[in-house]
This record gives C-alpha cells, structure tokens and sequence, in this order.
C-alpha cells in the first residue's frame, strides 16, 4: 500500500490560485458524510473557466493517499464521470458504465482483485443490456443491422467503440428500471466498505438537453444509496438558464436545482500566489530585477494585480502569448523584469481591443484606461487589473507648479504633464511602464527625469512597440 500514500513529484500539480484550502474544505464535509455513511449531491459552483478541474483533480488525488483504513480497503473510491468526454453515448446511463469501467482496473491499490473483477462482470452486464435494448430500437428504427456491436461489449471492459456513436435516439423509447436497478446494486455493493466519490466535470460544455438528461440520471442512479457522494463541477448561473431554457422562462430553475444539489460550495477566481514563478517558469526565468530603482516587491505587486479577478484560462492564455513573442523578439537573454509586465499589460490591452489612436487623441491620466479613452466601441468594462492600476497612477495627486505652463502631477511620484509631452521619473516600475506604454500610442515628446539610463528606457521603449506590433498578427 505503500505506492498508495505517496504521489509522484512529476504528477504534483503547482496551486498556483492557492486551492489546497478549498479542497481541506471538501475534505471536511466528505470527511463528516463519510463517518455516517450518508449520501449527498453538492456542487462547487464557480463560472467557467475559474478551475474546477483542477480542484476535482487535486480532490482525486488527495482522496487516493488520505484516509486509508487498514491494509486492504482506502477510505474514499473515487469514479471521475467527463460528462463532454463521454457525450457521444446518448444514454448517460451508458455513460456512466462506461467510465466507471475505464477507471476500474486503475482502482489496483484500492480494490481487491476478487472485487474488481465481480464490479467489472456486473457492469459489462449491465452496460451490455442498456446497449443491446438501445441498438435493438436503433436497428428497428433504421433498418440497420448493429448487433454486432453488442459482442463487443462482452469481449471488453471497454465500451469506448465507435460502433456506440451510431446508437441515437434510442433513449425515449424503452425502460430502463431493470438495468438501473441492476447499476444501483452493483454501486451499492460498493458502497458497504468504501465511501464512493461520483465526481462530475464538463457539465457546462454540454448541449441543453444532454445536461439535464444527465443531472435528471444521476439522481434516479445514485438517490438512496448509502454512503455515496456525487460532487458536480458546475455553474450554478448558467445552469439556471439551461432549465429556463428547456422548460420556459417561467420556470423557478433553483427549485429545480434544489431537487438535484442538497448545497454548494462557490469557487471564486482566487489570488495568484507567491509561486506565479513556478507555475509559468518557461517565461519568467527570462527575468531579473536589474534596472536601477526596478524592485522586486513592485514587480509582485503588478502581476498579482494586474490578473486580478481573471479567470485562470485567461491567465494562462496571456502568458503563453507572453511566452511565444518574447521569445521571438528578445529570445534567452535575461531582462529587466519592468519587460514581464508591460507584455503582460499589453496582452490585455490587445484583448480588450485598444485602439491606439483613439487612445492618443483621448489621452488622460484622470482617465486612463477608461473604456471610453481605450476604443470608440465601448463593449464591456476594462478588466479589474487596468482599473487597480489605472488607479495606482491616479493615486495621490497634487497640484504643481509653474514651468512655462501650469502642469499636474500625475501619479504621485513619476510625472507631470501638460497638453503635449509628459515629464516622466523612469527610475520606478509605474514610470517605465507609463513612458513605454505613451510610446506605443504615439507621443513622442515625453521627457524623462530622475534617471541615468535614458538610453536604456528608448530600448524599452522600442522593444514593447514591436511587442505591439507582432500583437497584430499573435493575439
């Protein structure tokens, strides 16, 4: 048992959003269940994209090496069902046999061997009699000749075949009370000596109908089993509106709901923490704190900020455009660290679709980053980021002095402008990136101050125009 109690480094996952609190949290209630061998249906409810998954997979993995009761049985069984992995199988119930035994015989160091193979017997039985009523009704509807496909499932554990994709709109037409009842039998004998785990990932990726096909089979399959719990990756919201959806606007969706999901836990976007690093080590090993007054508490503060409120996908899918360009246009060298952020900046300007003339003819400190000052078209807010930062820049400010002009200070530290150029102190990370960021909408009058590397932020300067530029044709 020991290779149970252990995972492999390779297979560790970096908590990049620091989840491992979410998932204790899981563990508490499953924990509590488990004692009293109750059942229960809950959700961790959280909008697409914020990382489920990965809670569900560092959920699985802890639940293999947590809890081990003796030498023989784990506490915890867990079954993972991809409801969009397995969509091609229009019964669910298929669905779930199918699943339960692709990952049986991964179950080596849960499961005795004799149980294994008694769960795998009854469920090929199981899934055979689903399959042959259905190709029964598919060849009766289409003249088609599919039994042939039913030997398959008795030859393997496997009811992966694509012989099953020609098996559709069977599942109105006949009952499934018999083989369900012989499914529920086979879970519950499970179930005797192991809290099992049903976990549910992708619902939202599937089409209306499907999903509630599904919530509506999980609850018949699963409903009175002791000691089983189904946890559902889902998003509440958007599930709502599928209900609505397929049984009127007027339909009281949380009602509904409520039939399914006994409670829910909410995943929320989560802060990046200190191991930002770690995860995207491919791009960030490129940099180090090198120029004068660049300091690493500044540079941690920016990239925290900066992806704030995003949801991970979105994350990871700005520093792996990060990542491509600037390795094309700076390759291995390492660079100041001012470099990570100002790609990481425009990378979400160039999704958010900033029009850089625009943007020059309605500049505005007061205003920067203002959807009304980024584009013509205002189509949502700005990202939660470029509001903390356009505050940054905002914060503190005071009124000037004479110098030709009366001019304002724009930031509290880093510069004072008029109707034309800017003076700028380019020797802290919100005045480097505010000079550069300047240049790539065109201004070129800019004065710096309170620095001796001007030569070093023109360079800056050039390489994120053409950072921009290349935006054009990878973004």
């Amino acid at each position: 048992m020991d290779s149970v109690l252990t995972v492999p480094e390779k297979e560790k996952r970096i908590d990049l959003l620091n989840r491992q609190d979410f998932v204790d949290d899981l563990f508490i209630i499953a924990d509590a269940l488990s004692r009293n061998k109750k059942s229960a249906c809950y959700a961790i409810n959280g909008r697409w994209g914020v990382g489920k998954t990965f809670v569900l997979d560092m959920l699985e993995e802890q639940a293999k090496i947590e809890g081990n009761e003796g030498e023989i049985l784990a506490k915890y069984l867990v079954f993972r069902y991809n409801c969009w992995e397995y969509d091609y199988y229009e019964e669910p119930l298929i669905a779930i046999v199918a699943s339960m035994l692709d990952q049986i015989d991964e179950q080596v160091n849960i499961l005795p061997a004799d149980v294994r193979t008694r769960i795998v017997s009854a469920l090929k039985v199981v899934g055979k009699g689903l399959a042959k009523k259905a190709v029964q009704l598919v060849s009766e509807k289409t003249g088609i000749d599919t039994g042939e496909f039913v030997n398959v499932l008795t030859d393997s554990a496997k009811l992966s075949n694509e012989n099953i994709q020609e098996s559709h709109e069977y599942d109105h037409y006949f009952d499934f009370k018999k083989n369900l009842r012989k499914l529920k039998e086979t879970i519950m004998s499970l179930s005797n000596d192991q809290t099992v785990v049903f976990v549910v990932d992708e619902l939202d990726r599937c089409l209306p109908e499907y999903t509630i096909k599904v919530l509506e089979r999980l609850h018949h399959l699963f409903e009175g089993i002791p000691n089983v719990q189904v946890v559902l990756a889902i998003d509440v919201q958007q599930l709502e509106h599928v209900v609505r959806q397929i049984y009127g606007e007027d339909a009281d969706a949380k009602r509904y709901l409520h039939k399914f999901i006994q409670f829910e836990l909410t995943l929320k976007e989560g802060k990046i923490g200190d191991n930002f690093d770690e995860k995207f080590q491919e791009y960030s090993h490129h940099f180090e704190c090198t120029s004068k007054g660049i300091n690493a508490a500044e540079v941690e503060e920016f990239k925290t900020s900066i992806l704030e409120r995003m949801d991970m996908r979105s994350r990871i899918s700005i520093i792996n455009r990060c990542e491509i360009l600037h390795d094309i246009l700076i390759g291995e060298k390492t660079v100041d660290s001012s470099y990570m952020c100002l790609e990481i900046l425009l990378v979400i300007l160039s999704d958010y679709g900033l029009d850089t003339e625009y943007a020059h003819s309605h500049f505005s400190i007061s205003g920067l980053f203002d959807p009304s000052r980024l584009k013509p078209t205002i189509a949502q807010p700005v990202p939660v980021g470029l509001q903390y930062l356009a505050e940054k820049y905002k914060s503190n400010q005071e009124e000037a002095y004479e110098r030709d002009k009366i001019y304002k200070k724009i930031d509290g530290q880093n510069a004072w402008m008029n109707s034309s150029s800017v003076y700028i102190k380019i020797n802290c990370l919100l005045g480097r990136i505010l000079t550069a960021y300047r240049y790539i909408l065109g201004f070129r009058d800019d004065i710096y101050e309170g620095a001796d590397f001007h030569s070093e932020q023109d360079s800056f300067n050039e390489d994120g125009k053409s950072f921009w530029d290349m935006l054009k044709i990878i973004h």
